[in-house]
């Protein structure tokens, strides 16, 4: 074929527009290629160009390459010919050729809309693999630049998530509020974003409003209302609340992840009979999914404690059936109920299961069997049981090597004495997880502290480094300072935190805690009630100022009502229990405190402090014998605790015990 054949063949080709554009501007060239001669070059250039895009069109993407940058030598419109390139190198995966591809395009030809948009994608691709943020930055401005030419509602959503990602909330309202006057404004791919921009503003106001405009712009979306019912939970409308998430779920009553968006929504605001409500709604769907009838199990341990949950869960055995996520699921309930012996029994009923499973995936299998190994080990460890805790967590690092899991076999090899593997433990985990320094900072300088008072500066010394790696460290540091009375830099530390950030729930929670064990009751009741001001529910805070005053026989009626609320809110802690026990002690109804420690002693929690109170209400209802066994147990298991709880004094157990029982023997130390 003739290079005239050629040309004609390709004239009758319907082209796209940036070939047609190029064409436009050649035109006069093949129109009268024979009345006006063209530089040889000019033809070359644009003949290079057409024949790119016949291989760009046929799959061959190095020819095309090839030809474009030929076409590139002489092209009287380069800017487009550099968009070809750009979106060649971007099909074979050249990403960085082609994002300056875009930006020769775009330098040379300012209006060409279409690739500012696609520079905006490669440097949008190339900032989530690398994690830079200067080149997120520019492919929002590539992005912007596009919306100026071609208001693409695709694009405005990608370019208001990009803000709102980089924080850069009141950039993201601005493009959004200027979208919506340019184009429409219930445009749905910008008012969610822009209610996410406002919200994270803290511009509530702002959010409802744009939220509701979204909701009659898509009435069918179930989004909307569920993200209308979340900004009017944080404000207390849960009357409105409750009805937004009805209509979410009524638009969409078979997607289980809406549920249990719903549903946690709802338990954070202590709203369990709309959450329950909502979960029977779906059963009533579908019956035989298993996932609903944990997380209605769910909904009950927070509302009426994981007892109540496990019982319901046997209830609908035949349903839910015996699978090994059904059983691992049991044994986290029974964590929660500190029925830590059950736990052991059940983990190594699983183990067995598993090992005779030979029709369950390999992958399956291991996974199942690590959080049975892992599971059996919190128990052994919560029952001081630390060999076993030591051999399941080796078990559980063998089926899956991780960081956390090594630190834990760390941490129980030092609670089980076993202080002559533990330097080449660590050795080991800086050599497998050179970049966890925290973690193994932590562990060797728990190890110092264990091994004892020689120690105890280098303990402090590596504790205080670990606040360097990482500052979120400090209260292991402030917890390090209590648990050796080292009270007055404990406290220097936390007042340091308090002045960074006065209002933070957790800092004002620590510096509390610490004022009670100075013993400055009137401070600490101060501190716990500005924690409960801005979070009414903290029931840590709860029950702590009321087992204070409780402890200091002052003010029981008030500490009886703060008790009592953490208990509604954690309703089968055991220490909680314990605090409800106490008060009653002092009040003077053994009675009553008996009847609730039976509550605490049927748990697995072995803590020296309860076993004291035990003693102490035995011995009040005239019980001397059980008092003794309680204040023996209390001392025994102290002895084996690295850091016994700083409020038990094991000189005060001693003496009762010698007054009650003066030929019994007191546990030697070991």
């Amino acid at each position: 074929m003739g290079r005239a054949e050629f040309m004609r063949v390709l004239l009758s080709i319907r082209w796209s527009p940036f070939a047609l554009l190029v064409g436009a501007v050649l035109e006069p060239t093949l129109t009268f290629a024979q009345e006006v001669p063209v530089p040889d070059p000019v033809r070359e250039s644009y003949i290079a160009y057409m024949e790119a895009r016949m291989a760009d069109l046929q799959g061959d993407l190095d020819r095309a390459e090839h030809l474009y940058r030929q076409a590139l030598d002489h092209a009287t419109a380069p800017g487009y010919v550099y968009y070809e390139l750009g979106s060649v190198y971007r099909r074979k995966g050249r990403w960085q050729e082609a994002a300056r591809a875009y930006e020769s395009a775009v330098s040379l030809q300012p209006d060409l809309g279409p690739a500012w948009r696609e520079l905006g994608e490669v440097l949008e691709f190339l900032s989530l693999a690398s994690g830079d943020a200067n080149l997120q930055a520019q492919a929002v401005t590539a992005y912007q630049r596009y919306l100026e030419y071609d208001p693409d509602p695709r694009v405005a959503n990608r370019t208001l998530y990009l803000l709102i990602r980089a924080q850069q909330h009141e950039a993201a309202i601005q493009l959004g509020e200027k979208l919506l006057t340019r184009v429409s404004p219930d445009m749905p791919q910008v008012l969610f974003p822009l209610f996410e921009a406002y919200m994270r503003a803290h511009r509530p106001d702002r959010a409802e409003a744009v939220i509701r405009r979204y909701i009659a712009a898509s009435p069918e979306d179930p989004d909307g209302y569920r993200a209308y019912a979340l900004l009017l939970l944080q404000q207390g409308r849960q009357a409105e609340a409750q009805q937004a998430l009805r209509d979410a779920l009524a638009r969409a009553p078979d997607d289980f992840d809406l549920l249990q968006t719903a549903v946690q929504a709802l338990q954070e605001q202590r709203l369990f009979e709309a959450a329950l409500q909502a979960v029977d709604t779906y059963l009533d769907r579908h019956p035989d999914e298993p996932s609903a009838w944990f997380l209605k199990a769910h909904v009950i341990a927070r509302q009426k404690g994981p007892s109540q949950a496990l019982a319901f869960l046997d209830e609908h055995a035949d349903r839910i059936g015996r699978s090994p996520e059904v059983q691992i699921r049991r044994l986290l309930l029974l964590a929660r109920a500190w029925r830590w012996s059950e736990v052991c029994q059940g983990a190594d009923r699983i183990l067995q299961d598993l090992a005779q499973a030979s029709d369950l995936p390999l992958s399956d299998r291991r996974r199942y069997q690590r959080a049975a190994w892992i599971l059996k080990a919190q128990a052994a460890m919560s029952l001081q049981d630390y060999e076993t805790a030591l051999r399941a967590y080796t078990e559980a690092y063998a089926l899956d090597p991780q960081a956390e899991i090594l630190e834990e076999q760390l941490r129980a090899a030092i609670l089980a004495r076993q202080h002559e593997k533990v330097p080449d433990m660590l050795a080991n985990a800086r050599a497998r997880f050179p970049q966890e320094a925290v973690r193994w900072t932590r562990s060797e300088a728990l190890f110092l502290e264990a091994r004892g008072r020689d120690s105890s500066s280098d303990a402090e010394k590596l504790y205080q480094r670990l606040v360097e790696l990482d500052p979120d460290e400090w209260t292991t540091l402030v917890a390090f300072y209590q648990r050796t009375r080292q009270f007055k830099k404990a406290e220097r530390l936390v007042r340091e935190r308090l002045q960074q950030n006065p209002r933070d729930v957790e800092t004002l929670f620590t510096w509390a805690n610490l004022l009670e064990r100075m013993n400055r009751v009137d401070e600490a009741a101060a501190a716990f009630q500005q924690v409960l001001q801005q979070d009414p529910n903290h029931a840590a805070a709860l029950n702590n100022l009321g087992y204070m005053w409780a402890d200091r026989n002052m003010r029981l009626s008030e500490a009886l009502m703060y008790i009592q609320k953490a208990l509604e809110i954690e309703p089968e802690s055991p220490a909680y229990l314990d605090s409800l026990a106490w008060v009653y002690y002092r009040m003077g109804d053994y009675t009553r405190a008996w009847t609730v420690m039976q509550d605490v002693l049927r748990r697995d929690l072995l803590d020296p402090v309860v076993f004291d109170h035990a003693g102490d209400i035995s011995m009040a209802l005239g019980k001397t014998d059980e008092a003794v066994t309680f204040w023996q147990k209390a001392l025994d298991v102290a002895r084996r605790l690295l850091h016994p709880p700083v409020e038990f004094r094991p000189e005060a157990v001693a003496q009762k015990l010698r007054r009650a029982c003066p030929t019994c023997q007191r546990p030697q130390p070991e």
